[in-house]
């Protein structure tokens, strides 16, 4: 999947319901429109998924996030759920990160899994793709130096 059609993915998401803590209803869009394409293509997205949570992987972000490792991949999905503008303002500059608890989204993380399980009328727990970069804390080693 390219870059613009992953960010306009992502620009379906609802960000008043997102901004109020409601995951579900903020990615009901994106998880119905993702599961309108090829497994493969879900794999794609998965790919920039990971992508774009692994340019926000390093001590100035999470300095900035607060809370533990899992607090901070959701503050990072956080980032990527408010679109392609928010998520380069704050790879520029790592004091855009926001703090508290309600700039989470650890759902966008299992959006994947879930569409596909959709499309190809399988469980969940069966998706085993595995992408090229991991979004976990400290994955990055370029930034973690």
């Amino acid at each position: 999947m390219d870059e613009a059609t992953f960010w306009d993915l992502i620009a379906s998401i609802d960000t008043t319901a997102l901004g109020r803590g409601d995951d579900d209803t903020a990615l009901e869009s994106l998880r119905a429109r993702l599961a309108e394409l090829e497994p493969a293509a879900i794999h794609g997205f998965q790919e920039r998924l990971a992508q774009a949570l692994y340019d926000l992987d390093g001590p100035a972000y999470a300095a900035h996030a607060g809370g533990d490792d899992e607090e901070f991949i959701a503050a990072r999905c956080h980032v990527v759920a408010r679109g392609r503008a928010w998520h380069q303002a704050v790879v520029a500059d790592p004091e855009q990160m926001a703090q508290t608890r309600e700039r989470h989204c650890e759902a966008l993380l299992h959006i994947a899994p879930e569409a596909w399980a959709e499309r190809t009328d399988r469980d969940p727990a069966d998706y085993d793709h595995v992408t090229a970069v991991s979004y976990e804390t400290g994955a990055n080693r370029a930034r973690w130096r």
